[in-house]
C-alpha cells in the first residue's frame, strides 16, 4: 500500500498568524488532530496538533473551571453525539451496550471526567480502554492488515 491511497488529498491549512480557536474549529469539524501551517505561497512551515494545542493550554495557569468552562461546548456535542448514536442503535448492539457497558478509546477518552459524564447522561456503564492513546492506531493497523475482515463486520446487519 502506498501512502497516496491512504492521504488526504488537499487537506485544509492555515497560516501562521491565524487564530487558533479557528484552526481549533476546524479539527472538531474535520475530525482531524494536524493541519499544515503554510506561508503565503502555500509552502509547509509546519504542522500543528492537538496535542500541540493541549500542551499550549496545559502549560497555562488556568484554573480547571475556566479549563472546564472552555471545553463545554465540546463536551456537550460529544454526549450528545453519543446519546443520538444510542438512539439510532439496533436493538442487539443497544442490548450489549446495556448490559457489557460502552469503551472510551483514543486520546478524547482520556480526557478527566468524560466517562462519568456520558455514563450518567446515557445511564450506561463507560470504561476507558487500558492503553486508549495506542488502541486507535492498532485497530487501524488491523483493519489495514486485513480489510476483509473489516468489510465482514461493516455487512453483517445487511
Amino acid at each position: 500500500m502506498k501512502v497516496e491511497q491512504i492521504m488526504t488529498p488537499s487537506p485544509a491549512t492555515c497560516g501562521p498568524t491565524d487564530n487558533l480557536a479557528q484552526v481549533v474549529e476546524h479539527m472538531w469539524d474535520a475530525d482531524c488532530g494536524i493541519v499544515p501551517v503554510v506561508d503565503d505561497g502555500g509552502h509547509v512551515l509546519g504542522v500543528i496538533t492537538d496535542r500541540d494545542i493541549c500542551i499550549a493550554v496545559g502549560t497555562r495557569d488556568l484554573a480547571p473551571a475556566e479549563i472546564r468552562a472552555a471545553i463545554d461546548d465540546v463536551i456537550v456535542a460529544i454526549v450528545d453525539s453519543v446519546i443520538a448514536c444510542l438512539g439510532n442503535a439496533p436493538p442487539e448492539l443497544a442490548h450489549d451496550l446495556i448490559t457489557q457497558g460502552m469503551v472510551l478509546v483514543g486520546g478524547g477518552g482520556m480526557l478527566a471526567g468524560l466517562d462519568q459524564r456520558i455514563a450518567h447522561e446515557t445511564e450506561i456503564d463507560v470504561h476507558l480502554v487500558e492503553n486508549a492513546l495506542e488502541s486507535v492506531v492498532l485497530g487501524a493497523g488491523r483493519c489495514i492488515e486485513d480489510p476483509a475482515a473489516l468489510r465482514v463486520a461493516f455487512n453483517a446487519g445487511r
